[in-house]
């Protein structure tokens, strides 16, 4: 009788402890599900720094068809810019209007960087051809990266320049300064989601694919400018290695609800819920908002 009752009470505490067990776990995978929810609507709402830039690579078609599916990127537009003449039709391009079929991307900076999408650029086309690309031949396929900014000229122009050290030779890339760009006609938008299986000279695969190692310099803020953004405080914590002074941060006894971020790339890194005081002087946090925020 005894082994028997021994036995039951081993049984019941097992079933209490796994009850117990898969409770904390489904607890531990509603908060992670809660915590990616709120990061998702912090990149995407608060933090989101939606730029534009102009990719001309041959056929438009395919170029808007590989960038929509670039994280980060949030609009596309097939177009023609750099021309003779104002609002042209897909029949004056061809016969000779000087534009060039081009795609305009509205991006998230916050998620992928304009030196990221060039080297997305980089890989659709042959950068040594001259008003070709694929099967397509005429100056209205010319490659071409239009800005509309000195910044991203600079950000444009190294990065380019980078690559053709690398690779020992010039490319045949038209960066110029955006001179107009109108809307193709409505067939031409979004045209491989609507003919799956339509001409392209692009593999669109290939959006996934690693981009080319290259070295570059991705943060072009000049240092005065991060500073004036930030603060000085926060530039020499950030960018110099200094320490904060402990209890002298605003939010070391701040709980009020909301997500702290990263002040520099507005990277959400914590939620308030899992904010405690520990007496050392500044923030802590039990947790990040991802396991790899930090």
């Amino acid at each position: 009788m005894k082994v028997t009752i021994l036995i039951a009470i081993i049984v019941v505490v097992s079933m209490i402890f796994l009850f117990a067990n898969n409770t904390n776990n489904n607890q531990t995978k509603e908060i992670d599900m809660a915590n990616n929810k709120i990061k998702e609507e912090v990149i995407n709402t608060t933090y989101k720094d939606i730029q534009t830039i102009y990719f001309a690579g041959g056929c438009f078609w395919g170029v808007e068809g590989y960038f929509k599916r670039v994280d980060g990127v949030v609009e596309t537009q097939a177009g023609y810019a750099n021309g003779l003449t104002e609002n042209p039709t897909y029949s004056e391009v061809i016969n000779g209007s000087g534009h060039a079929e081009t795609v305009k991307v509205d991006y998230n900076e916050n998620v992928v960087s304009l030196e990221e999408l060039i080297l997305h650029f980089l890989r659709t086309i042959d950068p040594y051809s001259v008003d070709r690309q694929g099967n397509d031949v005429g100056g209205q396929y010319r490659s071409g990266i239009y800005y509309t900014t000195q910044e991203q000229a600079e950000r444009v122009k190294r990065v380019i320049q980078t690559f053709e050290e690398k690779e020992g030779r010039k490319t045949a890339i038209e960066i110029a300064e955006l001179q107009g760009f109108y809307d193709a006609e409505d067939y031409h938008q979004d045209y491989l989601d609507k003919n799956p299986y339509g001409y392209c000279h692009i593999d669109l695969n290939t959006a996934d694919d690693p981009l080319i190692e290259i070295d570059l310099n991705l943060n072009f803020l000049k240092d005065e400018s991060l500073k004036n953004k930030i603060g000085e405080l926060a530039y020499n914590v950030t960018q110099k290695n200094a320490t904060e002074r402990p209890y002298t941060s605003e939010y070391d006894d701040f709980y009020q609800k909301g997500i702290y971020v990263d002040i520099v790339s507005g990277e959400p890194l914590f939620v308030s819920d899992d904010k405690f005081h520990s007496g050392c002087g500044w923030p802590s946090f039990s947790r990040p908002i991802e396991s790899d925020a930090l």
